[in-house]
């Protein structure tokens, strides 16, 4: 009697990985994620004040710590391939990896002069008021500028308006540089004055 063949073994389903057993990032547990990305129902002026101003500093806390990963990712990769991280599996630019770098390493060093909690919720607006130079730091603090809500289009006016004013003499110009300057002005008349004799005598040619 032939013997009856034995069923083939069913396939594991896709949820499966080869070997048969659950991949590590399905056990991840996805409650938090729901309970984050829910919408909370708002009814009052102060639980609208403290939805927002919590968001505003999650914000603010997620670019820096892009950009700490990104130092670290830096200062531990082999050489080259930092780079090729940014470059192919980044959603971003080298320029912003940088932005965010600078930004992040400014913050944890400390070379601000305000603390942390008054950065804007916006890497590219953090990182227009670290290129300041330091007096011109201190000059937007003091102006009232360095706040959450500043924009990065007025740091970067603010910054205009600063180089411009420091284009312009402070004082009045001295002895040496006025008698300089005539000296320049005398040289150029006698030429004009040269070359005016010089078209006359050719024009009074002409009519000849």
């Amino acid at each position: 009697m032939t013997p009856t063949a034995k069923p083939a073994r069913k396939k594991l389903g896709s949820a499966f990985g080869d070997d048969g057993l659950v991949p590590a990032e399905r056990h991840r547990d996805t409650r938090g994620d729901l309970l984050v990305s829910a919408r909370i129902k708002l009814e009052t002026r102060r639980e609208f004040i403290e939805e927002i101003g919590r968001l505003w500093k999650r914000a603010n806390d997620a670019f820096l710590d892009v950009g700490r990963h990104l130092i670290e990712a830096k200062a531990r990769l082999e050489h080259g391939e930092f780079g090729e991280m940014v470059e192919r599996d980044m959603p971003f630019s080298h320029r912003t990896a940088n932005m965010l770098m600078k930004v992040a390493e400014a913050v944890d060093t400390g070379a601000l002069p305000f603390p942390a909690d008054q950065l804007p919720p916006s890497y590219a607006t953090v990182y227009e008021v670290v290129t300041l130079k330091p007096e011109e730091q201190q000059q937007a603090v003091a102006a009232g500028l360095v706040n959450p809500t500043v924009r990065r289009e007025d740091v970067v006016a603010f910054r205009r308006q600063l180089r411009v004013q420091a284009s312009r003499p402070t004082s009045s110009p001295s002895r040496k540089a006025l008698e300089k300057e005539l000296a320049k002005l005398k040289v150029e008349e006698r030429r004009i004055r040269e070359r005016r004799t010089e078209i006359e005598h050719m024009l009074s040619n002409l009519e000849d």
